[in-house]
């Protein structure tokens, strides 16, 4: 968890990821729609790796074009035969759409982003198993 490229490896519709900077990556996924409701998903974090405490911490750092923020966290805990992960993540995103569509954008993005990262940790899951999840 703490290999961001080797992780990321497993993200589904992830157009590109990035370094901007010591242990930062810039985020850019595949774009959402078409016409007139059409968004892409474009954020960069800060990662932080805890040994110790088997953490892995993300926060967003602001950088144009940037349109989301987002922060979390990997925690590794022992289990018995094994090891047990917990994510946690929070994604903000600025919508530059019309009100009227606001809340149609709002359902897709919260959907897609639920969707994207249950098929993420179903690879991650397939590989940690033996298997191979990546997608990459």
């Amino acid at each position: 968890m703490a290999d961001v490229p080797a992780s990321v490896a497993h993200f589904p519709g992830l157009e590109s990821i990035e370094p901007v900077g010591p242990a930062t990556w810039r985020w850019r996924l595949e774009r959402l729609g078409s016409g007139r409701l059409s968004l892409q998903t474009v954020y960069s974090c800060r990662y932080t790796v805890d040994a110790a405490a088997r953490t892995v911490v993300w926060e967003s750092v602001t950088g144009d074009p940037d349109n989301a923020r987002v922060h979390g966290s990997w925690t590794v805990t022992a289990s018995p035969g094994g090891a047990r992960l917990r994510l946690q993540n929070t994604l903000s995103i600025a919508l530059p759409v019309p009100a009227l569509m606001r809340r149609p954008a709002e359902a897709l993005l919260r959907t897609e982003n639920e969707r994207l990262v249950a098929r993420y940790i179903a690879n991650l899951k397939q590989t940690l198993s033996g298997g191979n999840g990546r997608l990459r």
